[in-house]
């Protein structure tokens, strides 16, 4: 059964392109703060987004893109349109990940505001992420006009070993995350068309399961090994 990946599954890469070093004068600047108030402050956020997941052990890669809505505590809904269609809801309570392809529907409850199986929920969580990760400034960033964020999980988190959160260098806008599991798995997840002001009403994280399709309670959601096997 073919899946594709999703960000709120998967772990991904903390590596980047050009290697830049954290110099005093970013520290004097306390760029991490910086780009922790303005991740913090931001309540809601529409995308679009592309994702690249490679598989450390098989040497594969796949490719996806769709749109992305948020909006905090809890609430995400990714729609997948290439390469097949996908949609992922949470409303705050349950996790929906309808695959329309395999029409089958995954259903399991979020606890709290992270998921364990969720490592990316952080998005969407209202909890600062100085109370969840150890933040420094990374000494790398994938392009000019861009600073990194790496994230180490302050407990053991299943799925997630580290990340990084590339923010634009002025406006500190979210471009993109990238994470990294236990196995080496990379997921990079890129924006664009970044919406910070917009207010995705709540009907946009309200899931009804299409009638006839099977909803199977899922002790385990698919991971991102399922569509690189």
């Amino acid at each position: 059964m073919t899946r594709i990946c999703a960000l709120v599954f998967c772990g991904a890469a903390c590596t980047v392109g050009v290697a830049l070093a954290a110099d005093e004068a970013a520290q004097k600047e306390n760029v991490p703060r910086k780009i922790q108030e303005a991740f913090d402050a931001t309540a809601a956020m529409t995308a679009r987004f592309t994702q690249v997941v490679k598989s450390k052990g098989f040497g594969e890669k796949r490719e996806a893109s769709g749109t992305v809505a948020i909006k905090k505590p809890g609430m995400m809904r990714w729609e997948y349109d290439e390469p097949s269609p996908l949609l992922i809801v949470a409303d705050g309570e349950k996790l929906w990940y309808y695959d329309k392809s395999e029409n089958i529907i995954y259903l399991e409850p979020m606890s709290g505001h992270l998921s364990s199986r969720s490592p990316a929920m952080f998005l969407a969580g209202d909890r600062p992420l100085a109370e969840i990760f150890d933040v420094t400034l990374s000494k790398a960033q994938a392009e000019e006009g861009a600073r990194s964020l790496k994230l180490i999980p302050k407990e053991p988190w299943p799925g997630l070993k580290g990340a990084l959160l590339k923010v634009d260098a002025k406006s500190f806008t979210i471009k993109g995350i990238m994470m990294v599991d236990h196995l080496g798995n990379r997921n990079t997840i890129s924006f664009s068309d970044v919406d910070t002001k917009a207010s995705p009403p709540p009907s946009m994280f309200q899931f009804t399961p299409p009638q006839g399709v099977k909803i199977q309670q899922a002790a385990r959601t698919p991971t991102p090994s399922a569509p690189i096997q």
